[in-house]
């Protein structure tokens, strides 16, 4: 199938009608995912309670009719419906209401104790889906379990803002969010394999730094919501911004420290700027370096004991640095990531169910959460909240999203 760039204008979004992605390199688990979706799970068990090969997991032999058997029944679904070519409409057909087949994967966290000093690493597990975009390009989507967990900071916490408190208890639902930050690949195949008219025009290539494996940024509140509102249109499920209850119990991962890899943290561990100041770097060929942000003062480039670090002066490209104990990589530093929720002063009378904070003006200023390669540690903390208007994507290079898929 040739490139969407190399086709005339109407004829891009046919590169990519397909209901599901099939691919050599990953046959096992896409047929695995096909299979659960058409609902030949139940054939399986069978298969299985008879000792026989699953029809999921296939043999050299049983892969081929599982093939058959599953391009056979993607057809009949569109024949069915009396369709020709309907990408998005499929896919909602073959999902049914069950959720996606998932995997498990290992990896090593790292802590650091108050001096940024780094403790014995320690196995951590996920699970994890994949969810197949257009272009060959992939959304690694990680099972969030639910769970109870403390919302802000404390009032002893070093650096801590007024609008971190006051500190609640927020219960959670188990929910799915992106293992990094959407990249400059994923956004581009989404932008430019939507399937059905666009509310809000996007740019395929928005982003400062280039690069497909670097998170997209330069993008506005409205750009993000509308990138997610085509983003389930294709998948056939239903994705959107992480409420700002949903991104901070993510981001902690379990912890109650001021990072989740402890009380402090090195440039060794995320990518913000460990050189000194409050903000580093440019912005539209301008400095933009100053020791104030949102009027409080940053001289070093430490957080409380921790050591001084590097300034990059760019993003860096997903798994750079070490996951999170729930697998999420970049939860502090590279880029700024929205959140549904509208500015507050404080959480007084915040949702307790993980719901997103929705008083005020519509076009009122969004949540920003993370801290960028730009930014002192201490705006890069758990907890560390900032707010801008849905139409200002910002300083340039700082900004992107991160998106949540519920069960």
């Amino acid at each position: 199938m040739p490139a969407p760039e190399s086709l005339p204008d109407d004829l891009k979004e046919l590169a990519f009608r397909n209901s599901f992605e099939l691919s050599h390199s990953r046959w096992r688990s896409d047929v695995r995912e096909l299979a659960h979706r058409l609902g030949l799970d139940d054939a399986n068990d069978e298969a299985r309670a008879k000792g026989a090969p699953a029809l999921a997991a296939p043999s050299r032999a049983a892969a081929w009719v599982t093939r058959r058997r599953a391009l056979g029944a993607a057809a009949a679904a569109v024949a069915a419906a009396g369709l020709g070519v309907a990408a998005p409409f499929v896919r909602r057909r073959l999902m049914g209401q069950s959720g996606p087949s998932l995997r498990s994967i290992t990896f090593d966290t790292v802590t650091v104790d108050q001096k940024g000093r780094p403790l014995p690493s320690e196995k951590a597990a996920a699970s994890l889906f994949t969810e197949a975009l257009p272009a060959g390009a992939g959304l690694d989507m990680v099972a969030i379990p639910g769970g109870t967990f403390l919302m802000g900071s404390p009032v002893y916490q070093l650096e801590r803002r007024a609008n971190e408190g006051p500190r609640h208890e927020v219960t959670l639902r188990p929910f799915f969010i992106g293992a990094s930050p959407i990249t400059q690949a994923q956004w581009a195949a989404v932008v430019t394999g939507r399937a059905a008219k666009a509310s809000r025009a996007l740019r395929p290539v928005p982003s400062f730094f280039k690069g497909d494996r670097l998170p997209v940024e330069s993008v506005t509140w409205n750009e993000a919501d509308e990138f997610c509102r085509r983003l389930s249109e294709i998948a056939g499920r239903k994705y959107r911004l992480p409420s700002e209850a949903e991104w901070e119990y993510a981001c902690r991962a379990g912890t109650t420290s001021a990072f989740n890899v402890g009380p402090t943290i090195t440039t060794d561990l995320a990518n913000y700027c460990g050189t000194g100041g409050a903000v580093c770097g440019d912005s539209n060929g301008k400095s933009i370096a100053s020791d104030v942000y949102d009027g409080v003062t940053y001289t070093s480039g430490a957080y409380a004991q921790g050591p001084t670090g590097t300034f990059r002066g760019t993003t860096t490209p997903a798994g750079t640095f070490p996951p999170n104990r729930f697998g999420l990589y970049d939860m502090h530093g590279n880029v700024w990531e929205y959140c549904l929720d509208r500015a507050s002063d404080n959480y007084a009378g915040a949702p307790t169910d993980g719901s997103p904070n929705l008083s005020g003006p519509a076009d009122g200023e969004r949540v920003l959460r993370g801290g960028s390669w730009s930014h002192n540690p201490a705006i890069c903390r758990s907890a560390y909240r900032d707010f801008l208007a849905p139409d200002n994507s910002g300083w340039q290079g700082r900004i992107g999203l991160r998106v949540v898929c519920a069960h």
